[in-house]
């Protein structure tokens, strides 16, 4: 319990509720035994229908009144619940507008109405705003690592906690909220940091150099070598890593070889010959390159889907 507000009034109007209700609920038990009366009576001829009904009606009537009494004195009484200020949970509390003695208004809207600020620091909320490319890959079993500017050296591990499931018009990104256990309230609340997640790659996205993106007539292409000749496959480009681009294609596997800045005269169809680069330290004899109309130096899509290829 934070606070009691005195309400004389209410409590007068609570008091005189309650009478009400006992009254109609003393009318109510005579006249449902008027009623009864008046039914025996009926059966031996001694009173008209007309009267029996009458008396009927009137038990019914005010077993209606007793019961809008007995609501009434329900309205009042959880309105003066609202006397008593209790915490919704276990909290520490941040700020308080109101002090002992001070005039409280029960109908205040306004922002400036509240009574008490209260913060939950065992347990902590850190919202992200995440990409369609993120936010369809996070679920309930996925991990975060928190980092925030003020402790500098210092991650946090966070869970997935929920989402929105909409995305922003506006922005292009979803609501999600991670929970970050805070037993020894280390971390104040309001900070502004950064998460990380680890998340395998989706199937059928590999990572290739930026200058391998061949883009023209509104598509977007990457020159590949297919038994021996130049091949251009159209794929779906995803995030932009700097030097490296996600990729999406059912063309493309870990044993694609791809062309690195193609050559602007190399046409689909062309003949190449792939060789693989020779160890930093090996030596290559003079006149061993392949020969034809192109020669490249190609390397195969690696493990985790990073591919490295040069002209």
């Amino acid at each position: 319990m934070l606070a009691v507000v005195e309400v004389p009034d209410l409590n007068r109007a609570v008091e005189a509720a309650r009478a009400r209700a006992e009254q109609t609920e003393v009318l109510s038990a005579n006249e449902r035994r008027l009623g009864d009366r008046s039914a025996s009576l009926f059966g031996s001829q001694a009173i008209s229908q007309e009267e029996s009904d009458q008396r009927l009606a009137d038990a019914s009537a005010a077993d209606a009144t007793a019961r809008v009494a007995r609501a009434e004195l329900a309205r009042l009484e959880e309105q003066r619940d609202f006397a008593t200020v209790r915490a919704p949970f276990d909290a520490v509390m941040a700020a308080r507008n109101f002090d002992r003695g001070d005039r409280v208004r029960g109908d205040a809207a306004t922002a400036e109405g509240w009574p008490y600020h209260l913060v939950r620091l065992d347990t902590l909320r850190f919202v992200v705003s995440a990409t369609p490319d993120l936010a369809l890959r996070l679920n309930a079993t996925t991990r975060a690592t928190l980092r925030f500017t003020d402790f500098p050296g210092q991650t946090f591990p966070a869970a997935v906690a929920r989402s929105s499931r909409i995305f922003d018009p506006a922005t292009g990104t979803m609501r999600v909220e991670l929970l970050l256990e805070n037993p020894d309230i280390a971390l104040p609340a309001d900070l502004t940091g950064t998460a990380t997640f680890k998340l395998a790659p989706r199937p059928g996205t590999f990572l290739v150099p930026t200058n391998a993106l061949v883009l023209g007539g509104g598509k977007t292409t990457l020159a590949i070598v297919n038994e021996g000749k130049v091949a251009y496959i159209e794929v779906i480009r995803g995030r932009n890593l700097g030097p490296t681009v996600e990729v999406a294609s059912a063309a493309l596997s870990e044993s694609t070889a791809v062309i690195i800045n193609p050559n602007a005269l190399m046409g689909a169809g062309d003949v190449v010959t792939v060789s693989v680069p020779a160890p930093p330290n090996s030596r290559t004899p003079l006149g061993s390159r392949g020969v034809g109309p192109f020669e490249l130096n190609a390397a195969r899509f690696c493990a985790g889907g990073l591919v490295i290829v040069t002209g």
